[in-house]
């Protein structure tokens, strides 16, 4: 394998012309100059191979080279992660633990009108997931886990918020909270009052 190193001098003067003055200025830029000095000093190692020929790219490379461009299917891909992936978020509640679920991850049982889901006790402002079948039967919206009788979970039954706690502003709601944090994150210790 031969190695090839060519050589380039970059001057560290260069000059422009100002259109507003019309006359020529020098400009002395520090990041050229210290390359090139850089570069003068790396030409005299004993490592550099000696082979001073210069390199003709025009035949070792195709100059119709054409840009890359993504395949039917990989336009494809994009077109659905842009149309229905991207839109696709957790909209469905359980009927029974009210989890909210993706589309895809949606089981759908039998609707009983006699029953009463207890989606309704913990959130009676919400409606029903309810969906007609091909075969024109009513669907409920439940989870994997609640689609079986004996492992239905029960939604959080939430009571409204004192107006005590309202009146706290967002910024001191912290310190309301019972949990305190014991992390450090690095950093040194005694340095925040708020974690171990």
């Amino acid at each position: 394998m031969n190695y090839q190193i060519v050589n380039y001098l970059i001057s560290s003067n260069l000059t422009t012309t100002d259109s507003r003055i019309g006359s020529s200025q020098s400009i002395n830029d520090h990041l050229l100059s210290t390359y090139t000095r850089r570069n003068e000093i790396n030409q005299n190692l004993s490592n550099v191979p000696l082979n001073n020929h210069p390199i003709n790219f025009s035949s070792r490379h195709n100059t119709s080279f054409q840009p890359w461009s993504p395949s039917t299917k990989l336009k494809s891909l994009q077109m659905e992660f842009q149309n229905k992936i991207l839109y696709n978020y957790p909209s469905t509640p359980c009927a029974f633990c009210s989890i909210l679920m993706m589309s895809s991850s949606v089981k759908w049982i039998d609707y009983n009108p006699n029953e009463i889901y207890t989606l309704t006790i913990a959130f009676p402002e919400i409606r029903l997931p309810l969906r007609q079948s091909n075969r024109g039967q009513t669907k409920i919206a439940v989870c994997s886990s609640c689609k079986t009788i004996k492992n239905r979970k029960f939604p959080p039954v939430l009571s409204q918020i004192p107006e005590e706690i309202n009146a706290v502003p967002m910024v001191f709601r912290k310190h309301l909270s019972s949990i305190h944090m014991n992390c450090s994150l690095g950093r040194a210790t005694n340095s925040n009052p708020y974690t171990n």
